[in-house]
This record gives structure tokens, sequence and C-alpha cells, in this order.
């Protein structure tokens, strides 16, 4: 049997177009021009940066803080290690994200110690249950702004109760399920899932609640301000909250934008209270107090953990001034967890020089990273900046600022009609901005076989392909 031709026209057909093939696929089209892919990936291997603006100390406004921002992420674009994500690029990340930050930040304490309590109360460990429980219940009296879903609030109250119950201390048992009761009168006890006797203490304990005259409370709000009640949405604007059970309740108006109010409340029983909502901008303040997190916060190492996964960068700029003045800048890595060292200097000089100092700090900072975006180990630091947490706006607008406005689509013209067209008529080729490869292989007989490949960077086309095959 004959062996196959080294110079069959059709087998050297199939290799000019596989090479071809794997040439084209390395030719990247990228914002600068056409490059190779190889070269792109290694620039998409530098880490990525997020900078999300600067806690002020008491004294700065926000035209600084902002500009300071700038400042940082400038520095960070000249040291050209690392890619920078700015607040610009954040906002689309962070708006569908933003009450998953709040509640990781402000509530995850709360949460995990009851899910711990949990565990230890289906295990028959009352004791240690009701520690628990009353972590969660302290870790969330500090923070019941945050609070839109009120299941939270009844679920370490309801366990409480029914760990007390279970030991048998019986009035702190009713105190708890009281508690539940004032969060939600209509709630009841399933015999077939708990016992009859702490289904008989609750409903004791509902029965006198219930049998008391409720509060009304009317809320005067601007249209689309949300209105919650004890982590209840009860509606929007203006609104009426009828037979609340007499005792502590507390209030939240909010608005995208606008800001939010947070009032407590104590209420009679039989007693109509009228409030009218009057929404500031508090951002991260609390109760709307600005007060400094200390170098140990757990509460600031959330919010940057949790900025970090929403950003989806590898580090974070983490920057604050103190009450004299000094900036602090330093890194937090999600990909090794951990925090650098800090950069401190005092920026008192005039703006232009404070500019160019700012970005020589953060050249400096730069290096505390390597290549895959970790701290380096001899830069790693158990302290994590003091700071003030609502006094940066530039974080404030990403979780609290109002969404863009949606763009609205315009019909486009319908398209002119072109002129019937013969079969011999063919479209014009316009010759554009290509990156040919032409492989030609010399055939039998001095005939060549050629194959033109093109990347276009625009949909025009481009050239004209011709394949002779002897």
């Amino acid at each position: 049997m004959p062996h196959a031709s080294a110079h069959n026209p059709m087998r050297r057909l199939l290799a000019a177009f596989s090479a071809g093939v794997l040439l084209g696929a390395l030719v990247v089209q990228t914002p600068g021009g056409p490059v190779l892919g190889a070269s792109v990936a290694v620039a998409q291997e530098r880490p990525s940066i997020a900078v999300v603006g600067v806690h002020g100390g008491g004294e700065e406004d926000d035209e600084t803080l902002r500009q300071v921002s700038a400042d940082i992420a400038d520095g960070f674009r000249i040291a050209a290690r690392f890619v920078v994500v700015d607040e610009r690029a954040l906002t689309e990340r962070f708006l569908p994200a933003r009450s998953q930050v709040l509640n990781a930040v402000f509530l995850g304490p709360a949460k995990d110690a009851l899910q711990e309590g949990r565990i230890h109360y289906e295990s028959a460990r009352f004791d240690q249950a009701v520690e628990a429980f009353r972590r969660a219940e302290s870790s969330l009296s500090g923070n019941l702004e945050f609070v839109q879903d009120q299941r939270l609030l009844l679920d370490i109250q309801l366990f409480l109760g029914l760990s007390y119950a279970s030991m048998g201390a019986k009035d702190d048992a009713q105190e708890a399920f009281g508690e539940v009761v004032r969060l939600a009168p209509d709630r009841v006890l399933d015999t077939l899932e708990y016992p009859p006797k702490i289904v008989s203490l609750f409903d004791e304990v509902r029965e006198s609640i219930v049998a008391r005259d409720g509060a009304t409370l009317k809320v005067t709000a601007a249209e689309g301000t949300r209105v919650h009640v004890d982590g209840r949405r009860v509606g929007e604007g203006s609104v009426i909250v009828s037979d609340l059970a007499p005792g502590f309740h507390v209030l939240l108006a909010e608005s995208d934008g606008d800001g939010r109010q947070f009032v407590e409340l104590l209420l009679k029983e039989g007693e109509t209270r009228d409030v009218s909502v009057a929404l500031s901008t508090l951002g991260l303040a609390r109760a709307g107090e600005t007060r400094f997190e200390s170098s140990r916060s757990g509460l600031t190492r959330r919010l940057y953990e949790e900025v970090a996964r929403v950003a989806g960068t590898d580090l974070v700029a983490v920057a604050a001034f103190d009450t004299d003045g000094n900036l602090k800048v330093a890194l937090y890595s999600a990909r090794s967890d951990t925090m650098s060292e800090g950069i401190e200097g005092s920026l008192k000089a005039a703006p232009a020089a404070r500019s160019a100092y700012v970005k020589q700090l953060v050249e400096r900072l730069a290096l505390y990273a390597d290549d895959s975006g970790a701290i380096k180990s001899e830069r790693v630091s158990a302290a994590i900046p003091a700071l003030l947490l609502g006094a940066n706006p530039v974080l404030d607008d990403l979780l609290f600022g109002a969404p863009p406005a949606p763009v609205v689509a315009t019909a486009a013209p319908p398209p002119a009609e072109e002129p019937a067209r013969t079969r011999k008529q063919r479209k014009p080729v316009k010759p554009g901005a290509v990156i040919g490869v032409v492989l030609g292989i010399l055939g039998a007989g001095g005939a060549a076989t050629g194959i033109y490949f093109a990347v276009r960077p625009t949909p025009e086309p481009s050239g004209t392909l011709v394949i002779t095959i002897p």
C-alpha cells in the first residue's frame, strides 16, 4: 500500500489552517490595540486593589477626604504593581450587595452566637445555650438600626426562653417569651413541636400581654421612605401601625441617597404616638454617633473583609485620619486574610504638596504586598487603623447613596432600505485596521497555497480570502 505523499495538498491545507487558528487565538483585542494574548495574561496577573475612600478624623471636610482618596488611587497606579479599582468601578458591584454587607458587619456576631446557642440547645447544654443567646442579644442591642428582618430578634428571644424553661427558670423564661410576644403578638407555639408545659407557659405570657390595650404609632414620612418597626417593614411613606404591645420598640425610616432616622420608643398602654421623619445622612455611624473604632476592632475587620468580597479584589486600601490630622494607610489582603502594617504621615502641608506626599506614602505601602496580593510575612500586623466609621464619604456613597438613574432606552430609527441587489452585485469591501497572518506553503508544480487570517477590531470586512489548491 503506497504511503500518503508528504506533498498532499489537502494535508498541507489542514496543517496551515491549524497553525493559523492557533496564532490567531493568541491575538487579543485590547483598548490599546491588538496584542498577543500571552502579554495580556501577564498583565492580568497583577493583584487588584480596591480604594474605598478615607475615614476622617473629625476635622476634614468631604472634599478633602475625596481628594486624598483619589491621591491614594493615583499612588497605586504610579506604583504600577496593581490593577486599581476605584469608586466609579465599584458602584455597580455594591448596589445589589448593600444589605448583605451591612448584615455581615453589624449583625454577623449576633447570628454566629445564635447559631452556637442553637447547637447547645439541641444538645441539651442549656447553660451554654443561655450564655450564647445572651451574647447574641448583647451584640444586637447596639446595632438595632441595621435590623431589617424580625426573625433574628424573635429567634434569639424564643430560644432564650426555651432554654430557661428547660432549666426550670420560669421567671427568666417568661421574660424572654414576653419579648417574643411584644415583637409578634400573633406568634404561637405548636404542641407538635414543643413540650406541652413550655407551650402552656408561652400561652400564659401571651394572653396577659394581648389582653392589654395596644399602642398606635403614626409615622409621617416622605413618599418612598421605607419604614420598619422592630425589624419588620410596615410600608412606605406615611403609615399607621396599630396594636403594638406596650413596651420598647424601635423605628427605622430610610431612603437611598437621603439617609435614615432611627428612633427608640417606649410606648404605653393605649398610647398613640406621632413621629415625623427627618432623614439625615448618617452613613455607617450608629445611632447618629460618629465614634472611633479601636485598632483591635472586629467590626472594622469585618467591614473590610466584606468590601474585599464585594469588590472582588485581592487587596483593599484602609486609610484613616486621626484627631491630630495624621493619615495612616494600610492594606487588607483577602488572599491571605491579613492586615499589613500601616504607614503614617502628617498632611498639614499645602494641598499641592499634600497630594505628592500621599502618593509617596502609597508607593512605599505597595511594597508590603507580594505579586500574588498577599501581605508579606514580615509586614503582617494584628492591628487595624483606628478610624471613625461614619466619616468616609466614598464608602458611605457605596453603601447608602442613591442608585444611579436608569438609562432610558430610545428607539433607533429604522434602517434605510437597501436597493435590491442582483446576483452579480456584491457589497464593497473596506480595507480596515487588521492584523493578518499569511501562511504560505509551496506546493507541487510551484503552485502556492495561502490562507489569510484576520482579527478585526471593527466589524467591517477587511480583506479577501483566496485559496488556491493545485
